[in-house]
């Protein structure tokens, strides 16, 4: 990877590059998606990639092909870096990832999303995955492949991202409109409590966890992603996990109890055990 980065950045000077493997397909939009978020990305401060993936991507869980999200956690498979941020982590890739023993197995996506790299910086991704990971053996040994990347809902719709109104994703709106939108959806503390909720035609619904232990347990119950990395629940912004229930007629917030969360500066943390440090 540093190669390759270094001869499109400091090599041939590109401002921007996306990031893919040789076992991905495209959706038909693919390219459509990154040109419109191109200049959100150099624009923004706070965000320092787009992502074509959804962690939660699965058909059970997504609807919308126009919809695009902010998210704490790196996503990446198939993503756009600037040169911008390229001049930043060049400098640590020099001589190897810096050393955070105890936290990750060694991949360089893990390193990407370290607090330290990361810096609270945020993602753009979308809702429904622009690619498609064929490849169930890898440098991950297939990690994930059978019970998630095999059931991600590849696109299929040929949206025109120039011709949407995409300035909800700035810094001042979409944090917002975000918490808006949590304080009035539907509150429920049980995975149980979300077919009644389902059956009275609720459009929104937060879910409570109380501590990673207890996102984890829910998300077994929900069949999305359990798994956190560096304090971030993956596909979440401020802690948060969004997907869609019932062909995307329920959309539910996997969110934590206001009286687990501590934020900082540098992005969403929470303790595991949901206690405050």
């Amino acid at each position: 990877y540093e190669w390759a980065l270094r001869q499109l950045f400091d090599v041939r000077n590109f401002s921007r590059v996306i990031i893919l493997e040789d076992d991905m397909e495209l959706s038909p939009d693919f390219f459509s998606f990154f040109e419109a978020t191109a200049p959100i990305l150099d624009a923004d401060p706070t965000l320092w990639c787009v992502s074509s993936w959804n962690d939660n991507g699965l058909e059970p869980f997504v609807s919308d092909p126009k919809q695009v999200y902010r998210s704490d956690f790196f996503p990446g498979l198939g993503w756009m870096l600037t040169k911008r941020e390229w001049a930043e982590l060049g400098t640590m890739w020099t001589t190897g990832p810096p050393s955070i023993p105890g936290i990750f197995g060694g991949y360089w996506d893990d390193w990407m999303r370290s607090n330290e790299v990361r810096r609270g910086r945020q993602c753009l991704r979308p809702e429904i995955c622009r690619t498609f990971n064929f490849g169930e053996v890898g440098s991950s040994k297939g990690q994930f492949f059978q019970q998630y990347l095999s059931k991600i809902k590849l696109n299929d719709v040929n949206v025109d991202f120039a011709a949407l109104d995409l300035s909800y994703l700035s810094p001042e709106v979409y944090p917002v409109e975000f918490q808006r939108q949590l304080a009035d959806a539907t509150e429920a503390n049980q995975v149980s409590e979300l077919e009644s909720l389902a059956e009275k035609e609720v459009k929104d619904v937060k879910l409570i966890y109380r501590s990673q232990k207890h996102f984890e347990q829910l998300a077994r119950q929900l069949r999305i992603m359990g798994e956190w990395k560096a304090g971030v629940p993956r596909g979440s912004y401020q802690g948060v996990v969004t997907f869609k229930l019932n062909e995307g007629r329920m959309r539910v917030f996997l969110a934590p109890s206001p009286k687990t969360i501590n934020l900082h500066q540098e992005g969403w943390i929470i303790p595991p055990d949901g206690s405050r440090p």
